[in-house]
C-alpha cells in the first residue's frame, strides 16, 4: 500500500467511523423510555400594536426630506385587530395590511386599483409597503414606510424604490437623495384617548 492509499484509508476512517458510532448510539438505547407525545402549545394572546392606534396629525415643523409625486397625509387614523392593521389617510379609502405578511390588493367598489399592501414587523417597528405597477407593468414603485411610536409621536421613515421588469432589478434613481423622507405625526389626544 502506498502513502496516498494509506492517507485515503485514514481519512475515510476519520469521517465514517464517528458517524457510524453516533448513529448506533442514537438507535440502540435499550434503557431510554419512549418520547412523550408533543402537547399542543398554550394559546397566546395576539399582538395588536395598541401603541399605533388612534388619530394622528402631521407635525409640519418636524421631519425632513421629500419624495416627488408621493403626497404626505395631514391626518392618519390607525386601527388594529388581531389579524391586521388599517390606515385611513386624509379620509381617503382604507389601506389594509395583514399581519401574516400576505400581499393585499387595494380595492375600491370591487375594483382592484393597481396597488398592493404588505406588512412586515422589524424590531418593534412596522414596515408597511405599498407596491404600484406603472408603465404597463415595466416599472413598479415600492414605497416602504417604517412606523415607530415614542411617547405621543409617530415617526415614519419612508423610502421609494423602483423595480424594473424584466429582469426584476432595483433601478438607481437619478437623484438618490430624493428617495427618502422622515415624517412625524403627533397623537390627536382629543380624538383618540389611549
Amino acid at each position: 500500500m502506498n502513502s496516498r492509499s494509506v492517507t485515503r484509508l485514514l481519512l475515510a476512517l476519520l469521517v465514517v467511523l464517528p458517524a457510524q458510532v453516533w448513529t448506533q448510539t442514537q438507535v440502540a438505547r435499550p434503557n431510554t423510555p419512549p418520547a412523550a407525545p408533543l402537547q399542543p402549545a398554550e394559546p397566546r394572546a395576539p399582538r395588536e400594536f395598541p401603541e399605533f392606534r388612534g388619530a394622528w396629525i402631521l407635525d409640519e415643523s418636524a421631519g425632513k426630506g421629500g419624495i416627488a409625486g408621493i403626497p404626505v397625509a395631514r391626518t392618519l387614523m390607525i386601527a388594529t385587530t388581531p389579524t391586521e392593521i388599517s390606515l385611513v389617510k386624509d379620509s381617503s379609502t382604507t389601506e389594509v395590511y395583514s399581519f401574516d405578511g400576505t400581499e393585499t390588493p387595494h380595492e375600491a367598489g370591487g375594483v382592484t386599483l393597481g396597488f398592493s399592501f404588505r406588512f412586515t414587523l422589524v424590531a418593534d417597528g412596522l414596515a408597511l409597503t405599498t407596491r404600484r405597477t406603472r408603465n404597463g407593468g415595466s416599472l413598479t414603485n415600492v414605497v416602504t414606510d417604517a412606523y415607530t411610536v415614542a411617547d405621543n409621536a409617530l415617526t415614519i421613515e419612508r423610502q421609494l424604490s423602483v423595480v424594473q421588469q424584466p429582469p426584476g432589478i432595483l433601478v438607481t434613481l437619478s437623484d438618490p437623495r430624493s428617495n427618502r423622507q422622515t415624517i412625524v405625526y403627533r397623537r390627536d389626544t382629543q380624538a383618540s384617548p389611549r
